[in-house]
């Protein structure tokens, strides 16, 4: 069973786990010792030791149909997730705690240049509300959760702060999470995604691609939670942002192993440069890395005809596409990796002055060719130029070098 269907399944049966509040309460303080039941009947032991049972059972529940980074990436469109895609994926990687609330990075991947992560984020008390980094007060309350086995209801127009009065709440913090890498100080640029599960707790999905390739890296993980001054108003107040951190080292999960030829093991380039007439545009490298959960493609390219290549309005874009197919040339495109988007940039200038630029992107593991077909079109209003094919051929060390350098400035 995969694990979104899992996770579903989980969701359906804990709808009938319902415990008050109330309930909660007391059966906990019964079965310490602390409170007598005000019953009329004397309530036994073991129906004390049930009601724990049970809520035990609706908390095991409650965690085991959080989402996962699986989940949240299943949900984008034309994605590939390989079958072993799991297997990769660390579990109860560590736990921070932070006033009014506990941290638990629950899941981690990282494979030497991208991480992603599911944090749970859990208020120590039913009277805070915790809202993701881009949600308002003002928002549909519906705008808390994304999670795929729950239906969007049209006529429910309650906001988040109608939620927020409607639950008793006290507090509610606006919850960001990102990292730091440690040797340079900067942030692995990427994507953040959120969903709020039934019993309060906010799962945070944060992916961080990395500017460069390391087996080990060490990072810190922060978590900020900015406090609602005016919760009614939608009013944060960032000076009294409470931050948590945690240091973290991420170790690869897959290295590429290398030859005595100097041949690099899931490592391959195209044979030779191809060139774009009708744009006067040279793609003098494509470097296609297997990576355990994804394909990444770097397309390296000079411009050689500065007139010609003013047809792109610096709007050119290179798709991996399969020729056999017909229609738009993103109808024609191949199946997408797990990391989210891609970009193009200059490396040796701007973009009024650059000749030579960088594509990056991902493509599902099934996308593994001896030959591809790298379509070319505008951006901005899908002008489409030339079709060409490339050749790939297994990379050496002295490619991987030569692709490094392209982009690093002389000193």
């Amino acid at each position: 069973m995969r694990k979104s269907d899992f996770s579903q399944r989980l969701h359906a049966e804990m709808a009938c786990v319902h415990v008050s509040p109330e309930l909660r309460r007391r059966a906990l303080a019964a079965a310490r010792g602390e409170e007598k039941p005000t019953m009329k009947r004397k309530i036994s032991v073991a129906v004390v030791f049930a009601l724990v049972a049970v809520m035990a059972a609706a908390a095991a529940l409650a965690a085991a149909s959080r989402m996962g980074i699986l989940d949240f990436v299943g949900m984008h469109q034309d994605v590939y997730i390989p079958e072993d895609a799991q297997s990769y994926i660390q579990s109860d990687v560590a736990t921070i705690e932070q006033d009014g609330v506990v941290v638990n990075i629950r899941e981690l991947y990282y494979d030497g240049r991208t991480a992603r992560m599911t944090v749970d984020v859990t208020p120590r008390n039913d009277t805070i509300l915790l809202l993701g980094t881009d949600c308002s007060m003002k928002d549909n309350w519906q705008n808390l959760w994304k999670a795929a086995d729950r239906s969007w209801d049209n006529a429910d127009e309650r906001t988040v702060y109608d939620l927020y009065v409607q639950k008793g709440c006290a507090s509610a913090y606006s919850v960001n999470v990102w990292t730091v890498d440690e040797e340079n100080g900067t942030g692995g640029g990427g994507t953040m995604d959120y969903t709020l599960g039934e019993d309060g707790t906010l799962t945070v999905f944060r992916e961080a691609t990395y500017e460069d390739d390391r087996a080990e890296r060490k990072i810190t993980l922060k978590v900020g939670l900015t406090p609602f001054t005016d919760p009614e108003k939608d009013e944060l107040d960032d000076s009294r942002r409470m931050v948590a951190e945690q240091r973290m080292t991420l170790t690869s999960a897959a290295a590429n192993a290398v030859d005595e030829a100097g041949v690099v093991q899931g490592v391959y380039v195209s044979t030779e440069p191809v060139v774009y007439e009708s744009i006067g545009v040279r793609v003098d490298r494509v470097m296609i890395e297997e990576k355990p959960q994804e394909l990444y493609a770097t397309i390296d390219y000079t411009v050689i005809d500065r007139e010609l290549y003013q047809k792109t309005d610096d709007g050119l874009f290179f798709s991996f596409i399969d020729p056999s197919k017909t229609g738009a040339i993103w109808e024609q495109r191949l199946t997408g990796g797990i990391t989210s988007g891609g970009q193009s940039y200059p490396i040796d200038g701007n973009l009024e002055t650059a000749t030579r630029y960088r594509q990056e992107e991902t493509l599902g593991k099934n996308e593994l060719h001896e030959t591809y077909t790298l379509g070319s079109y505008e951006c901005w209003n899908k002008t489409r130029f030339e079709d060409k094919s490339l050749t790939m051929r297994p990379a050496t060390q002295a490619d991987i070098d030569a692709a490094r350098e392209a982009v690093e400035p002389e000193e």
